[in-house]
């Protein structure tokens, strides 16, 4: 570690060794196999950032989900429809959105592109938008793709597609946003939330911010952006200081001359990638290699990504792991891949939930809060019971037939699809993680599994703890653990399931 926070940013010098390989991998992608960190080992750090961070070069065919079209054109209007054909609607569209969570689950554990979805992760948090209130999956899968291809492009076009997103114009009223009588939620958000943060902005530049967004609405039938000239106000407007006709696009450009809006979202993603509460040394020169840039997130990314900070004991295995890279980031350190069965994939979806962070359904408009919030009394025991689940195959009752059932109600447990999904759940096969052929003795069982789900070896205690609970039987007594023995499978899944449920395993 340098001895000079001005050092901070310069490039990590190394050991380019298992610690850093997994911890580069642990923050651009969702998990750290530690079969992927031994090939990344074999690169340069240089090389290994390039093909993340460009991530452009490498084939993606990931299909969309077979709805994701424009509504056609026999397309019947709410208001126009029976009571049957708004229940059949809803029907649907309750059926297209847990499709949709489930599809970005699967794709964030499959992607040939693990920082383009990290990213996309990342920009949902930020311009939160929700299944609830939009109701549409066609739309919030449209705002997804434009998060997935700006997600390391340029930051001021992002935000000028996302004031056009259909999803987010539903989301914060822009639609009823009319020159008679403007609707302030998108013009705060957009500042509040997505570009300033809170005290860089007034209330007039509030209302003249929405103002200049009045027309921006929706063609409800195709579900797609529409200009409205007569319902925008084209009078002057003093905005931030400066005065004139503006509109969205204007606005957006005003706001990006103002240097804070640089630092707001360079800490942001410094925060989402490396630590929190970032040193000013490293926030000042980050922002300005973002303005230097004119907002293109590529040079940004590179810097933060391989400097002395992003490698030091600040930032390494500090991070709680969100729900979702705690649940996608299991399966890929198990060798395991997600389930596409529609019971699991619901009963995916529904861990995420109770664990906070269930995709398409942020919160509220500031999205995750994340850190300390990710860890609960109940969250905590479902981390630990989803662990027992991809090893012991007993999937967490609290989140079996757990889905909402109207306004502030829960459906209760179905014993049906219980028992279903235990009749069909599998222990976890240790074939790929575990060969009794190659270990001697409980000490090399302990080695091997450290690496595997803590990129790192236990701490002399955890490894005394760890091998007295190979070498013991089931009364108690001490027994030299024999890995070919038939018996030593289930006592390797109990040590795996103990190994998930620590805090080592919780932080990457």
């Amino acid at each position: 570690m340098p001895d000079s926070k001005s050092e901070l940013l310069a490039p990590y010098p190394g050991p380019w060794d298992e610690r850093a390989a997994a911890h580069l991998l642990n923050r651009v992608a969702f998990g750290a196999p530690v079969d992927r960190v031994e090939a990344l080992m074999k690169e340069t750090p240089d090389s290994a950032l390039k093909r993340f961070l460009y991530f452009e070069s490498v084939a993606d065919n990931w299909q969309k989900p077979e709805w994701a079209e424009p509504p056609k054109e026999d397309f019947i209007p709410p208001f126009l429809m029976t009571q049957d054909e708004k229940k059949q609607k809803q029907r649907e569209q309750g059926q297209h959105a847990r499709e949709l969570q489930t599809w970005w689950l699967h794709r964030m554990a499959q992607t040939t592109r693990p920082l383009q979805e990290k990213l996309a992760l990342f920009w949902h948090g930020h311009f939160a938008t929700s299944l609830d209130k939009v109701k549409a999956p066609y739309m919030m899968w449209m705002q997804n793709e434009t998060l997935r291809r700006n997600a390391s492009g340029n930051f001021r076009t992002m935000v000028m597609e996302i004031s056009r997103d259909p999803a987010m114009i539903q989301w914060l009223d822009n639609d009823s946003n009319r020159k008679e009588k403007p609707n302030e939620n998108y013009a705060r958000e957009l500042m509040e939330l997505f570009t300033l943060g809170e005290g860089h902005y007034t209330e007039n530049d509030i209302k003249e911010s929405a103002r200049a967004f009045t027309g921006w609405g929706l063609q409800k039938r195709q579900q797609q952006y529409q200009f409205t000239p007569k319902q925008h106000d084209s009078g002057d407007k003093i905005f931030m200081g400066k005065t004139g006709p503006w509109d969205g696009g204007d606005i957006v450009n005003i706001i990006f001359d103002q240097p804070q809006c640089a630092r707001f979202i360079v800490t942001k993603l410094w925060n989402y990638f490396a630590y929190e509460n970032p040193e000013p040394e490293v926030l000042d020169g980050l922002s300005e290699i973002l303005r230097k840039n004119n907002y293109e997130l590529k040079p940004l990314l590179w810097k933060m990504l391989s400097c002395r900070a992003f490698y030091s004991d600040r930032s390494v295995r500090t991070q709680i792991k969100s729900p979702v890279q705690l649940v996608v980031g299991s399966y890929q350190v198990l060798q395991q891949e997600v389930p596409q069965a529609e019971g699991f994939s619901r009963l995916l979806i529904n861990i995420l939930r109770l664990m906070g962070q269930e995709p398409f359904r942020p919160p509220n408009v500031k999205g995750w809060d994340g850190g300390l919030t990710w860890v609960t009394t109940s969250s905590l025991l479902l981390r630990y019971n989803f662990a027992d689940f991809l090893v012991h195959g007993v999937p967490p009752q609290s989140a079996i037939g757990n889905v909402k059932a109207g306004k502030g109600k829960k459906k209760p447990v179905d014993p049906a699809q219980l028992e279903r999904i235990r009749r069909n759940a599998k222990t976890l096969p240790l074939v790929s993680l575990y060969d009794p052929a190659a270990m001697a003795s409980s000490e090399q069982v302990v080695k091997s599994l450290g690496r595997i789900l803590w990129n790192a070896q236990p701490d002399a205690e955890s490894f005394a703890q760890f091998t007295k609970f190979l070498d013991s039987n089931d009364a108690g007594e001490m027994v030299a653990f024999q890995p070919s023995n038939p018996n030593a499978e289930q006592k390797v899944r109990d040590l795996i399931h103990l190994m998930m449920s620590t805090p080592q395993y919780q932080l990457c």
